[in-house]
């Protein structure tokens, strides 16, 4: 499931590159600083409702996998943990 949802901010760290280059390329430092902080934002805010998702939902997620009580148990213990670094995991791929 993290790595799921590391996907939605990879994908606004390619599209933010390809924007700073054009910035770059314009001189546009203004343009360069908001684009960056945009990028950022978006990055820690799509984390934050992921892991929002995985502690709210921390029993159903798991369950939409598999049925064995034991591994729900796990996960369920270990989902909170995974959404905790979520937000800053979000931060960093686009940084």
């Amino acid at each position: 499931m993290a790595s799921f949802t590391f996907m939605f901010p990879l994908g606004v760290a390619i599209g933010a590159s390809a924007r700073a280059g054009n910035l770059i390329g314009a001189g546009d430092l203004v343009g360069l600083r908001l684009a960056c902080r945009t990028a950022l934002a978006m990055g820690g805010g799509i984390m934050a409702l992921a892991a929002l998702a995985m502690i709210v939902f921390q029993e159903t997620l798991p369950r939409l996998y598999v049925d064995d009580a034991q591994v729900v148990a796990l996960a369920v213990a270990l989902l909170p943990i995974a959404g905790a670094f979520q937000i800053f995991d979000g931060i960093q791929v686009v940084g």
